[in-house]
């Protein structure tokens, strides 16, 4: 997968979590405030955990237009305390497994199961059937093991 498909794959996800349409325009402009710069982060810190050989910081930084690689450090450090530095000023705003997550699954074709309602249920209901003891309601003394 190249580098187009992969940055991609990161807007969905920045554009799922945001819950708003993430453009690389978006993510190529200066702005530094928040509504632009989480996004930012966000996608850098996936990319890096995709691979971070063949998405180095530098080569995030030119893929985005940002000043050089210690903006994408800047931004790491910021989405998820990429190495400890400036935990003391700021709080992540994400788990480092958050990202590696959405790109292992990305990455290596892991397919999330789907299941209807009705499946869950059944699942479920056959799941209490097999391990929990039967109770009965008997009046004054409340519920009881059958």
């Amino acid at each position: 997968m190249s580098a187009g498909p992969v940055l991609q794959r990161a807007l969905v996800h920045a554009s799922r979590y945001f819950e708003r349409l993430i453009t690389v325009e978006a993510l190529r402009s200066g702005q530094q405030y928040s509504f632009h710069a989480r996004p930012r982060w966000y996608v850098q810190a996936y990319l890096y955990a995709y691979d971070s050989s063949r998405f180095s910081m530098p080569n995030i930084a030119a893929m985005l237009h940002l000043a050089n690689h210690t903006s994408v450090l800047h931004g790491l450090r910021r989405a998820h305390g990429h190495d400890g530095k400036l935990l003391h000023k700021f709080d992540p705003l994400w788990t480092k497994e958050h990202f590696e997550k959405l790109a292992r699954v990305d990455r290596d074709g892991v397919k999330v199961l789907k299941a209807s309602a009705e499946e869950i249920e059944k699942i479920g209901m056959d799941h209490l059937r097999a391990n929990c003891p039967k109770f009965v309601f008997k009046t004054g003394t409340g519920w009881r093991a059958a």
